[in-house]
């Protein structure tokens, strides 16, 4: 007679037969579901890194879009058969940038102001305008990308002493409106400073 001990044996062991198969099937689809999933991770962080490289080479590309340097020299100059002080500046504009700019000559962008002080220890300036005088009156300055080009101003003074000479002008109305997109408030104007002593 049987005792039925051996079909729980078998019983036990078609059981851990079928659960070690499950298991070979869910480390299966674990190990592929873990592959897809870092497959997809790493093309959307290349997508993302390829995004913000784009828009970094954008960003710079829309810095580097107008940059001048602009350097001012200011020194004290005598002309024949005048005994008059006067101050020539010398304005260089180098444009370093990608894109022209276009300067309006309407009123003069160089001024010159005395530098005193007074008893009350107040600074006291007064301001007077320097004249073109290797350019029209009327001309405008277009600098294109790569360019340098210098521009002379003349300065007649009265009194010797110290001298600010300052170079200030509006940027271009295209350059404001960029400026404008980008978040910048108020007016983009270019300066340069330069001081001289007149005796």
């Amino acid at each position: 007679m049987d005792t039925g001990k051996k079909p729980m044996i078998s019983d036990h062991e078609r059981f851990k037969n079928i659960l070690s198969g499950l298991q070979s099937i869910v480390l299966t689809l674990a190990i592929l579901t873990g592959g897809i999933w870092t497959l997809v991770t790493f093309n959307a962080r290349q997508e993302v890194e390829i995004a913000k490289g784009t828009s970094e080479l954008l960003a710079r590309d829309l810095a580097e879009r107008r940059i001048l340097n602009i350097q001012m020299e200011a020194s004290q100059i005598t002309l024949p058969n005048d005994r008059a002080r006067y101050i020539l500046a010398t304005v260089r504009f180098e444009n370093v940038g990608k894109d022209s700019e276009i300067f309006n000559w309407s009123d003069t962008p160089v001024h010159v102001s005395r530098v005193s002080i007074n008893e009350g220890d107040e600074l006291i300036t007064l301001r007077l305008p320097a004249m073109r005088i290797n350019l029209p009156e009327s001309a405008g300055l277009r600098i294109l990308a790569g360019e340098v080009v210098k521009s002379d101003f003349l300065a007649r003074v009265n009194e010797p002493g110290l001298y600010f000479v300052d170079f200030e002008m509006e940027a271009s109305r295209s350059e404001q409106e960029s400026a404008s997109q980008e978040g910048v408030i108020g007016s983009v104007t270019w300066v340069a400073t330069a001081n001289v002593i007149v005796e």
